[in-house]
């Protein structure tokens, strides 16, 4: 079972749930994990955030209306890819175009289906 660290900005804390329950339901060989951002630039959060990447194969991205303006998902992305892990972006929205957060680099962008989601992962 390999473990994918999920970013997101708290306003979509919902959808990620739903994409949480999904994966479960269908069954993937991945976990996501969070790490629910208090104070986002304290030292010990991200020590923590940089331990949970680290044992994480993949980050993925849930973009939705704000995310591009959040610190806190940039910073976590920056992380990623200082760690040389796969970063992927996921549209929470189907038909919204929002703006992607400034730190994802050529990284990979898809909507919602987890299938989609799984192949990226190389599931």
């Amino acid at each position: 079972m390999r473990n994918v660290f999920i970013s997101f900005d708290v306003d979509d804390v919902a959808m990620v749930n739903l994409l949480r329950i999904q994966a479960k339901r269908d069954r993937f060989q991945f976990v996501f994990r969070d790490y629910s951002v208090k104070e986002p630039f304290e030292y010990r959060w991200k020590r923590e955030v940089k331990n949970l990447i680290y044992w994480s194969s993949a980050v993925i991205v849930a973009i939705g209306k704000n995310t591009y303006k959040s610190k806190a998902v940039n910073w976590e992305i920056s992380e990623a890819h200082r760690q040389g892990k796969q970063v992927i972006g996921i549209r929470l929205h189907r038909y919204e175009n929002h703006m992607i957060p400034y730190a994802m680099n050529n990284d990979v962008i898809t909507y919602w289906n987890t299938y989609d989601i799984a192949n990226i992962l190389g599931e």
